[in-house]
């Protein structure tokens, strides 16, 4: 019998002055891993009754909220990170009276911009999340904290779910992609406060067949080669995203620059996809894409008869590296060339998926690709892997990254990228990890380090492996400023220090929370430390060279203003 995983409440009310707010929208994120990283996942929202209460049942993990107060009042957005749930969870949102920001979204010809959404990224004193949808004539209106915010704009022909839309894809062959951040400084209301989009030219294109054919309905999406360093361009993941006419055509207005195409064609048309890197688009001119031929392969992921909505299914070759969520029924479909591949199926841990979807076993097999291929595939439900991590002298390592490898029989190597993981995790405040998977073979790798590997083989019964990480250190970064105050959204990218230079190979990036703390584990070494603030915040970059970490580390870090000059590094 399926056994089904414990749900907690996640609850609260929502206060001003101590007495509760009505008609608040409360919007509730988990995050989901990709293997390369964790993305904010939507999961639904509600509305504060009466007494300004919500509530929520959810697994454990770590959630965010967005607090989005009724347009008829001046109460301000607000965001509230990194909650972590390992039981009944109870908070009180205080809000506040905000300032009015409104105006129009244009083009630099002045045009109104439509069919887009303006993302606002609070580089200080909050660190708020805030997405407003553009209405049809160009403008918005939205109630932010005082402070100073980075502002994206973004076409909703992305097909991105949002906070209260409906999913719905948008299939116009026509975008835009911006990746100029705005700075704007909100200390009272703005209104009228038009944003220009910059100079763009047209990214034109046009997709054939092997015949020189045209091919309708591919899906066209354009990236940057070089993406706009900082925090926020990383989390806003700006994309350009269309589908070609049935002339084959598309277009993507985009600033000048290089630039990344990747093309995917229906599944059905018998062609692969392609990407093509570093394009310049410097002036209006079209390009030809030839699509090659292709095998479609599809199924549907099921578990105990039903559809696992939502799965991330991968496939990964010599030339191709692609992913897909299964749809409502479970189903997937990718259009590929021939040859080998690793096709991965991982259930999504939604926290409120019918079915317990985190205590299903990830799956992954090979397989070779000669013609048009079904594979459906029944999940089942994992053999719990689990322990806990400590070091050397029993004390326990929270925040460690573990992964899971499958055992193929030729050793496991975490380094080149040649082998992908099974399964990621994070051990938790306690150091404890757990894995389900399928009765195998298995390497379990501590940070990455394949000197950590350590051979397990699963069964029929659970399975409980304590792990010491001797060489393991926990690194822990208080950044603030000169009157300590803590700096959220601090970036902190660590180096091994290698020839007395800080040349060496990056191994950490982290960043600080709202309360200025970051936290990183690492082996024993010696490490260089580079700490950036927001670009457009008040404070300097900092860095820290040949700190020898050979046990835990506590250190406080102090960034200067940008009007005074930075401090020697210590």
């Amino acid at each position: 019998m399926t056994t089904r995983e414990v749900s907690f409440n996640l609850a609260g009310s929502v206060r001003n002055m101590g007495l509760p707010v009505a008609g608040t929208t409360i919007v509730l994120y988990d995050f989901w891993s990709t293997g390369r990283g964790l993305r904010r996942h939507y999961l639904t929202e509600q509305v504060t009754g009466a007494k300004g209460d919500f509530s929520f049942d959810v697994r454990k993990g770590i959630y965010s909220l967005e607090v989005i107060p009724n347009r008829d009042t001046r109460f301000a957005r607000q965001s509230i990170e990194t909650i972590k749930v390992g039981n009944n969870t109870t908070l009180t949102v205080q809000i506040k009276n905000g300032c009015l920001v409104s105006g129009k979204v244009r083009t630099a010809s002045g045009e109104a911009c439509a069919d887009c959404e303006l993302l606002f990224f609070g580089v200080e004193p909050e660190p708020v999340r805030a997405t407003e949808a553009v209405a049809a004539d160009g403008s918005f209106s939205i109630s932010l904290p005082k402070g100073r915010y980075e502002v994206a704009c973004r076409s909703l022909s992305s097909g991105l779910k949002r906070a209260g839309s409906n999913g719905a894809k948008k299939t116009s062959n026509t975008t835009f992609l911006s990746t100029t951040m705005t700075v704007l400084d909100v200390e009272r209301d703005l209104r009228g406060e038009d944003l220009a989009l910059p100079e763009m030219v047209p990214f034109k294109g046009t997709v054939t067949n092997p015949e020189g054919h045209p091919v309708a309905d591919v899906k066209v999406t354009v990236r940057k080669t070089q993406p706009e360093e900082g925090l926020y361009a990383a989390e806003a993941a700006l994309a350009g995203v269309c589908h070609t006419s049935k002339a084959g055509n598309f277009e993507c207005f985009v600033e000048p620059g290089l630039y990344d195409v990747r093309l995917e064609p229906g599944p059905d048309s018998h062609l692969s996809e392609r990407q093509v890197s570093s394009i310049l688009v410097d002036q209006a001119r079209s390009r030809t894409y030839s699509l090659g031929a292709g095998y479609r392969l599809a199924g549907c992921i099921t578990f105990n008869g039903e559809p696992v909505k939502n799965a991330l299914v991968t496939v990964h070759g010599a030339k191709t590296d692609s992913s897909v969520l299964t749809d409502d029924d479970g189903a997937y479909a990718f259009a590929l060339s021939g040859g080998k591949y690793v096709l991965g199926v991982t259930a999504q841990p939604d926290s409120l998926a019918r079915l317990p979807f985190r205590l299903l076993a990830p799956f992954s097999c090979e397989l070779k690709l000669a013609e048009d291929t079904l594979r459906d595939i029944s999940l089942v439900e994992g053999i719990s892997v689990s322990g806990t991590v400590t070091d050397g002298s029993g004390n326990p390592r929270p925040g460690v990254h573990l992964s899971l490898f499958l055992d193929t029989g030729i050793g496991v190597d975490t380094t080149s990228g040649a082998q992908r993981a099974l399964t990621f995790g994070i051990t938790g405040d306690d150091g404890s990890y757990e894995f389900r998977v399928a009765p195998n073979k298995y390497w379990l790798v501590v940070n990455n380090q394949q000197s950590t590997a350590k051979a397990i083989e699963t069964g029929d019964s659970d399975l409980q492996d304590d792990i010491q990480w001797h060489s393991g250190c926990m690194v822990d970064f208080d950044i603030v400023s000169e009157f300590d105050e803590p700096i959220a959204n601090c970036q902190v990218i660590c180096h091994s220090y290698a020839a007395g230079t800080d040349a060496g190979s990056e191994l950490v990036q982290g960043s600080s929370n709202e309360l200025g703390a970051c936290r990183m584990s690492m082996p024993a070494g010696i490490y260089s430390f580079r700490f950036e603030p927001p670009a457009h915040g008040s404070f300097q970059p900092k860095m820290i060279r040949q700190l020898s970490v050979s046990s835990d580390v506590r250190r406080k870090v102090k960034l200067s203003p940008k009007s005074v000059a930075a401090q020697p590094s210590g």
